[in-house]
C-alpha cells in the first residue's frame, strides 16, 4: 500500500485550527495532493477526494472507472468509488463476446453522480451535520447546489485559504521532486546559452528549451518527467502570439520564464541575454535586479515576514537609482501545477517562513522596445536560512553572435 503523501498529524492539526470536520478535495491539484495519485483529466470535479479529520482508513474517493486500476496502485486511500466515461474499456477475454449487452456512457463526466457518491460516502461517514471544507471558488455553482441539496445539515465552509496553507510546507518527497525540476529548467536554459540567439523568433527559442529538457529525461531515463514550458520574449516586445513576434537581432535582450513539470509538480526560474554585448543602460537595469533578488534572498530564514523580505529587494532595486520599481510581489509559492501560488512575497503579506516552504523569488522588469529583465530563482526554506535550487549565476548573460 502507497504511503500517505502529506504528513498526516500536520495536516489534522491545521483542520482542526480552521475549524474544519473533513475536507472535499474538488480541484485536480488539491485531489493529487490529498490522494497521491494524478489523474488523467485536469478538469474541477472529475476526480474528488474526501479527507476526514484524523482519517485513517475513513479517507474516500470518487474517479472516472477507467482508471480505477492505476488509482489503487497509487493511493493510499481503500475506499474508492468510480463513475462511468464516455470510453468503451473492454476485458481481454471478452472483446468479441456477442453476448455482452451495451451499456449507454455519458457524453462528458456525470458530475451528478460524482455529487451523489459524495453524499453516499459523507453520509456513511456520520458527517451529515459536520462542517466540511471546500474549494468555494472552485466548484460550479451547479455542483455546489446539487451537493447541498442531497446534504442540506452540512455546513459547508470555504477552505481555499486552508488547502493554501496545507500545501505550502513540502514533505521531503515534494522538495526533492521540485529540486530536480529546477534543474532539468536550468539544463534547457543552458542549450540557449550555448547556442545563437539571433536569427531565431522566441517561438523557436522556446522550442530548443523544450527540445533539451525532453532530451535529457530521455537520455537520463527521467521516470518523473511529464512537459517543460517555457515564456519567451525579444527586443521588448512582449507577446505570446507567434506571428507578432521579432527575429532576435544583435544587442536585443531576450527574456525567459520556464520551468519542467515532474509528477505534477512545476520549477519556475527565468534569466535573461543579450544577443552580444551589453549596452551601459542594460547593464545598469541588470544590477538593480540583481541586487533586489540577492537581498531578498538574503533575508529568506525560518520566522521573517514574507512582507519583509518583499521590502528588502524593492528598497535595494530603489537604492540603485530604479525609483519607481514597484511590483505587486517578488515571489510566491511552487508545487503541484504550473503557475503562481499563495503565499507570495508581497507588502501585506505577514505570515512568516516556516522550514519546509519552497518559493520562487523574482525581480523582472519589462521596457517594451528594449526589453524583458529577469531574474528568477526556486529555493526551499531550510531550518537556519535556505537552499537555492539554482545553480545559473545571477547575470545578464552576454551571448555570442559570432
Amino acid at each position: 500500500m502507497p504511503k500517505i503523501p502529506f504528513e498526516p498529524r500536520r495536516v489534522a492539526q491545521l483542520m482542526s485550527e480552521g475549524g474544519c470536520d473533513a475536507l472535499l478535495a474538488y480541484t485536480p491539484r488539491n485531489f493529487q495532493y490529498v490522494t497521491g495519485f494524478q489523474n488523467h483529466f485536469e478538469v474541477s470535479g472529475c476526480a474528488v477526494a474526501v479527507l476526514p479529520l484524523n482519517a485513517g482508513d475513513s479517507a474516500f474517493m470518487v474517479i472516472p472507472d477507467w482508471v480505477e486500476m492505476a488509482a489503487r496502485e497509487a493511493t493510499w486511500i481503500k475506499d474508492i468509488r468510480t463513475t462511468p466515461v464516455w470510453m468503451e474499456v473492454l476485458p481481454n477475454g471478452r472483446l468479441f463476446d456477442s453476448g455482452r449487452l451495451s451499456v449507454p456512457k455519458p457524453v462528458q463526466t456525470d458530475f451528478d453522480t460524482v455529487s451523489s457518491l459524495l453524499a453516499e460516502g459523507i453520509s456513511e461517514r456520520n458527517l451529515g451535520t459536520a462542517r466540511i471544507g471546500i474549494e468555494s471558488g472552485a466548484i460550479p455553482h451547479r455542483a455546489v447546489e446539487r451537493i447541498k441539496s442531497l446534504l442540506p445539515r452540512v455546513k459547508w465552509v470555504d477552505a481555499t485559504n486552508l488547502f493554501e496553507q496545507i500545501r505550502a510546507v513540502k514533505t521531503d518527497a515534494e522538495i526533492e521532486l521540485l529540486r530536480s525540476a529546477t534543474s532539468l529548467a536550468e539544463h534547457g536554459i543552458r542549450s540557449l546559452m550555448h547556442g545563437r540567439l539571433t536569427g531565431s523568433s522566441p517561438y523557436q527559442l522556446r522550442l530548443k528549451y523544450q527540445e533539451a529538457c525532453v532530451s535529457w529525461a530521455i537520455e537520463n531515463g527521467e521516470p518523473h518527467f511529464q512537459e517543460a514550458w517555457a515564456i519567451c520574449w525579444a527586443a521588448g516586445r512582449f507577446s505570446r502570439v507567434v506571428p507578432e513576434q521579432p527575429i532576435v537581432q544583435p544587442g536585443d535582450v531576450v527574456f525567459v520564464d520556464c520551468g519542467a513539470v515532474l509528477n505534477g509538480y512545476s520549477s519556475d526560474i527565468g534569466r535573461s541575454f543579450v544577443a552580444g554585448r551589453l549596452t551601459e543602460l542594460q547593464r545598469r537595469i541588470a544590477t538593480a535586479l540583481k541586487a533586489g533578488i540577492d537581498s531578498a534572498v538574503a533575508m529568506v530564514r525560518p520566522g521573517v515576514r514574507m512582507c519583509d523580505v518583499y521590502n528588502a529587494a524593492q528598497s535595494a532595486i530603489r537604492e540603485h537609482h530604479l525609483d519607481g520599481y514597484t511590483r505587486g510581489h517578488i515571489g510566491h509559492s511552487i508545487g503541484l501545477g504550473v503557475g503562481e501560488f499563495a503565499p507570495w512575497f508581497s507588502p501585506r503579506e505577514e505570515r512568516e517562513l516556516e522550514p519546509g516552504m519552497v518559493l520562487a523569488i523574482e525581480t523582472p522588469l519589462y521596457v517594451p522596445g528594449l526589453g524583458g529583465f529577469q531574474f528568477e530563482d526556486d529555493l526551499v526554506v531550510t531550518d537556519d536560512g535556505c537552499e537555492v535550487f539554482n545553480r545559473l549565476p545571477r547575470e545578464l548573460f552576454e551571448i555570442d553572435i559570432a
